[in-house]
């Protein structure tokens, strides 16, 4: 599955900016992270409270952020060295 996943992102990472967005754990016990960070696939990484050890290019901290006027909650993201 690794290689058709590489295969599929090789083809679309030229003409496209994509990512692959999952959490910190999924990357590490199921994705295999090392093989797409060979290949400079972006990683956006979910996880909450502390920053991921994985190196990203978007960290997920918070799936309940809130903006003044709104009622609804928002996600809110960060790049490495952000203030959060």
């Amino acid at each position: 599955m690794l290689m058709q996943l590489r295969d599929f992102l090789r083809t679309l990472m030229p003409a496209w900016n994509i990512g692959i967005y999952a959490s910190e754990s999924l990357f590490k016990d199921r994705l295999d992270y090392t093989v797409l960070r060979e290949n400079e696939v972006p990683l956006w990484v979910a996880h909450w409270n502390k920053e991921p050890k994985l190196p990203y290019k978007y960290w997920k901290y918070r799936n309940n952020g809130r903006l003044i006027g709104c009622k609804c909650s928002f996600d809110f993201s960060a790049r490495p060295g952000e203030k959060i």
